[in-house]
């Protein structure tokens, strides 16, 4: 909304001079785009129609093709008049149309041609001077000129959908009436882009345009031939160019209403709009009186002709009197018919005895009585007269009551119709507010079943990881068992052959010990006489000194043993607190089903660290107990040493 040219506030009456030539009916005779060629031609009923209003409000309906959304061009809003270069040019500033905003007003060059019609009618040709498709020419013709009557739309019950703020006119001038109402600029899909058509729209926010336009933007014209019965000519939505009546007050008066500065208009289907008048000069709705059909002579003729008539013959006109009495008092009511019989009645025989007196009387007596007569016949003439103003007031005193009956009855027709609304909008209310909750509730549960679903898939994929992660960390305890079985059968087959290795080198020492023995068993049979004592001894020596080689063998034998044992039993051990962690960890897994697949893949990361230090931790240990062996085999070469050198000292000291 920020992009499009806002109308001017409030409105300005056009200068006298221009409003004389430029306000009235017209109607477009062609287009031409560019200037020469012309793109569009219409005949008299059938193009485009403008009411232009003295203080800048103008109104044109323009439907090419009724009932269908393409050549949809009605418009409406105000008009400024420029001068440049002594020309006239006009500015129309747009307040709604069935098109999207253009950016800025539509100005246009204007050349007048009084009588320059094929009829003698004034012409006027417009040229677009800001067009965002080059230059294009309109030639419009003037049907009437008159005063215009214009209303401002105000409120329309029931709300339009979506919320949206309507407007529009609605102009009357010299038996033409034209209306455009929609969604002001800056509001809705259509109102709020600048666009070049409808078309591009269309393809930015799909079929919502249309069906936007269909449901809020209406135009339509008509013609009007006496006030109180508006015909309609042409309409934007209804596909049938027929003439259909609008309003009628001889049938529907009630439809509209003028409250001061207010009409209602309430017809019998669609929606309530109330206008606002800006300006009242001609009065459309309401009927001209109608006009007596016999006419009657002034009441100074018919006071002289009943004084003539009184002045005849008293039988004659006692007679006539009579009847006319006996006729007008028909008319009364029954009660009354009684009472005046009886008066009559008695009024004869008084005048039979008048009669009767006056022709015995003198000549002078007779005067008498036709004065008294006269006087008479003006009393009963004042009688009626006084009989009929009374009959007028009970009259008009029932008009009165049924027009207030009437009136009473428009306003509880109008109450029920507000109360009818009203339901029918909280009902609808309530069944929109049930609907949302029903969704929400649906939505609801679909997203807490793919949830589920989510979290069952998973679920079981942890368990398929985990499942086979055990099984993978059951294969590689398998497998390094199977290796430290067969590192431990090599190890026991090499420990026979290292014993033999060092049964072999003490078979050697032995010899060597035999060879030496035997060089000093030369020596000690020399000596064997002098030193007997001292080779009992020797003897002694040696056969202590090789049990006690046997007796330490078999104990490193036995350490050996036990430190196998005591290794194996703490693997065991450090197996089954991994295997209890692994539980704690699957437990703690199911219980947190609502964790995210961040957590679950850092999980994954931690397992796999855990395992991978506990592969290490296994290989380290294993790699210890290698260098251990490795240590005792060591040590035990370096006993088989010292054993060697403890027995060649021995032999030494033998010798």
């Amino acid at each position: 909304p920020g992009r499009i040219a806002p109308p001017p506030k409030g409105e300005e009456d056009l200068p006298a001079g221009d409003a004389e030539k430029l306000c009235g009916v017209w109607r477009l005779v062609d287009r031409q785009k560019p200037a020469g060629s012309v793109v569009e031609k219409f005949g008299k009923g059938e193009g485009p129609i403008r009411i232009q209003a003295p203080n800048g409000v103008y109104v044109e309906v323009s439907v090419r093709s009724p009932g269908q959304v393409v050549g949809q061009r009605s418009v409406c809003g105000s008009l400024r008049i420029e001068r440049e270069d002594g020309e006239l040019i006009s500015v129309r500033h747009k307040v709604l149309g069935f098109e999207p905003p253009s950016v800025g007003a539509r100005k246009s060059r204007v050349a007048l041609d009084a009588g320059g019609g094929e009829g003698g009618e004034d012409v006027a040709v417009e040229t677009l001077l800001n067009g965002a498709d080059g230059p294009e020419v309109e030639r419009w013709e003037r049907v009437a000129t008159g005063d215009v009557t214009v209303l401002e739309l105000s409120g329309i019950d029931p709300r339009p959908p979506g919320g949206l703020k309507h407007t529009g006119y609605w102009l009357f001038c010299s038996g033409h009436w034209a209306r455009v109402t929609g969604p002001r600029y800056g509001e809705g899909l259509l109102a709020s882009v600048c666009c070049r058509s409808v078309a591009q729209v269309q393809e930015i926010f799909g079929n919502a345009a249309l069906t936007e336009m269909r449901a809020h933007y209406l135009a339509s014209c008509g013609t009007f031939d006496k006030p109180g019965k508006l015909v309609t000519t042409r309409e934007a939505w209804s596909a049938v160019i027929k003439a259909g009546v609008l309003y009628d007050a001889e049938k529907t008066r009630d439809e509209v209403r003028k409250d001061g500065d207010v009409i209602v208009h309430a017809p019998l289907s669609g929606s309530i709009t109330t206008w606002n008048v800006q300006s009242f000069a001609v009065d459309p709705f309401t009927p001209a009186p109608k006009q007596a059909k016999t006419p009657t002579a002034p009441k100074g003729l018919r006071e002289r002709g009943k004084s003539a008539d009184s002045d005849k013959s008293s039988s004659s006109s006692g007679g006539k009197k009579k009847k006319k009495a006996k006729d007008s008092d028909s008319s009364d009511e029954e009660p009354q018919k009684g009472k005046k019989a009886e008066k009559e009645k008695e009024k004869d025989k008084k005048r039979s005895r008048s009669s009767s007196s006056a022709k015995s009387s003198s000549s002078g007596g007779r005067k008498k009585s036709d004065r008294d007569k006269r006087k008479k016949s003006r009393s009963r003439s004042r009688d009626k007269k006084g009989r009929d103003r009374s009959r007028s007031r009970s009259k008009d005193k029932k008009r009165d009551r049924s027009r207030s009956r009437d009136r009473r009855d428009r306003d509880r027709k109008d109450r029920d119709r507000s109360k009818s609304r009203d339901k029918k909008d909280r009902s609808r209310d309530r069944g929109k507010t049930r609907e949302r909750s029903r969704k929400r509730s649906r939505d609801r549960s679909r997203d807490r079943s793919r949830k589920r679903s989510r979290d069952g898939s998973r679920d079981k994929k942890d368990k398929d990881r985990s499942r086979d992660r055990s099984r993978g960390r059951d294969k590689k305890d398998r497998e390094k068992r199977r290796s430290r079985s067969q590192d431990r059968s090599r190890a026991k087959k090499k420990s026979p052959s290292r014993s033999k290795a060092k049964k072999e080198k003490e078979k050697e020492k032995k010899e060597k010990d035999s060879s030496s023995e035997s060089d000093s068993d030369k020596k000690k049979k020399k000596e064997k006489d002098s030193s007997p004592k001292k080779k009992k001894k020797s003897k002694k020596k040696d056969d202590s000194s090789s049990d006690k080689d046997d007796e330490k063998e078999k104990e490193d034998e036995k350490d050996k043993k036990e430190e196998d044992s005591e290794k194996e039993d703490e693997k065991e051990k450090r197996k089954e607190k991994e295997k209890k962690g692994k539980d704690k960890k699957k437990k703690k897994k199911a219980k947190s089903d609502s964790s995210s697949d961040k957590k679950s893949d850092a999980s994954e990361k931690e397992e796999e660290d855990e395992d991978a230090k506990s592969s290490d931790g296994a290989e380290k240990e294993e790699e210890v107990e290698k260098k251990k062996e490795d240590g005792g085999g060591e040590k035990a070469k370096e006993k088989g040493e010292d054993k060697d050198s403890s027995d060649a000292e021995s032999s030494s000291s033998s010798s």
